[in-house]
């Protein structure tokens, strides 16, 4: 299904093709991340999780974690550790945040396929694009 593209959504891909990642759902563009290297691996800052789909973040300095909600999924990030929690659940990211000067900065990649594995989505990734897509409950899932 083909939706209408728009001015914003048009200049909003291209600003994003040259500066970061955009992010889709469900055939729906949801927001941009702009990349950083670090140690040649792409890392993002948690705040941009946040921003992209209206959810919030909150940083408990003396357990070091993070809470970010985003796409309805709560999800947890400990300083310097590769494991997430998403829903309660682990996952490993294959490479630990970070702790920079813009926050706490997460894998990209390690990232998006941790969380499309934790909502029941699928994902595609190109050079300049992630896309999830939720797939379609089977009759009897039991996970919901």
């Amino acid at each position: 299904m083909l939706k209408k593209v728009t001015k914003f959504s048009l200049i909003f891909i291209i600003f994003s093709l040259s500066f970061g990642v955009v992010i889709v759902s469900d055939d729906d563009v949801i927001g941009s991340i702009v990349v950083k290297k670090i140690s040649g691996w792409q890392y993002f800052p948690t705040d941009q999780l946040a921003r992209l789909a209206g959810g919030s973040r909150d940083f408990d300095p003396l357990a070091m974690k993070e809470t970010v909600t985003f796409l309805g999924a709560k999800i947890t990030f400990s300083i310097e550790n590769p494991f997430i929690l998403i829903d309660g659940r682990a996952y490993n990211m294959g490479l630990p945040t970070r702790l920079e000067g813009e926050g706490l900065m997460v894998p990209l990649i390690g990232f998006f396929e941790c969380f499309a594995m934790a909502t029941s989505r699928q994902m595609t990734i190109s050079s300049d694009t992630i896309r999830l897509k939720t797939l379609a409950k089977k009759l009897g899932d039991l996970r919901g």
